[in-house]
């Protein structure tokens, strides 16, 4: 869902995604895909990741909470039992921490010259967004899902083109709209684009056969499992 998510403000943000090829091409070249090894070198490419699940959290409200016993914060009583509502979207959205926080500003995230930090951990002080949630609740998985984040999009980025189709009588793109919500995006507890259409294309024949030989070697990988492998 992030992985559509991370797409689609690709598509709506075209500077960002040239600039985040460049970095991927000066770090990885065409001999290679992307490997965990590359994460500390690409530092604008997560800085990327990063402000996609700040500027639209996949869980807005974020997961709800209850005390379990009565408690006082800044002069709230909070009953014990009360349930209590993290407002992701809200926090991700304050201008005392995100200056312009409308805006989708990668560089918010980047620091030339300075390796890549996620910011994963369960004290709220110590984060830069709150995604994965916060204190003893927090998401226990988030290494693994920013680990997959990295490795399934720095691949797509490094291998395959990809554009908004074209509308057959105006020739012009068909791109949702980020700011809309009700044509872009779906409703309830968790956020997420609403299906869209997207082209692709290998980048280059280089880029293409490395992409083929990979999956080939994963598919034999598969065998040697004894997994059922994709026949299509």
């Amino acid at each position: 869902m992030t992985i559509a998510t991370f797409m689609l403000y690709m598509l709506n943000h075209p500077q960002v995604l040239q600039k985040a090829r460049e970095e991927m091409d000066a770090v990885v070249g065409t001999e290679r895909m992307p490997d965990w090894d590359d994460e500390e070198r690409l530092p604008y490419f997560v800085a990327c990741i990063k402000e996609t699940m700040r500027h639209r959290p996949l869980v807005p409200l974020g997961i709800p909470h209850a005390t379990m016993e009565d408690d006082f914060y800044k002069g709230y009583h909070i009953p014990k039992g009360c349930m209590v509502i993290g407002n992701i979207w809200a926090m991700h959205r304050d201008s005392e921490r995100f200056y312009n926080p409308t805006a989708f500003i990668p560089e918010r995230f980047y620091e030339e010259g300075k390796p890549t930090r996620w910011g994963t951990g369960p004290i709220s002080q110590e984060r830069d967004h709150y995604s994965f949630g916060w204190g003893r609740r927090f998401c226990q998985g988030s290494h693994i899902a920013e680990a997959s984040l990295f490795i399934t999009l720095s691949r797509l980025l490094w291998g395959l083109d990809f554009s908004a189709p074209l509308d057959p009588k105006t020739q012009r793109p068909i791109l949702p709209d980020i700011a809309n919500e009700e044509a872009t995006w779906s409703e309830g507890f968790v956020s997420i684009p609403n299906p869209y259409k997207v082209r692709f294309a290998p980048r280059s024949a280089k880029h293409a056969e490395l992409i083929c030989d990979e999956f080939e070697a994963v598919q034999a990988e598969w065998r040697r499992m004894r997994l059922d492998v994709d026949e299509r």
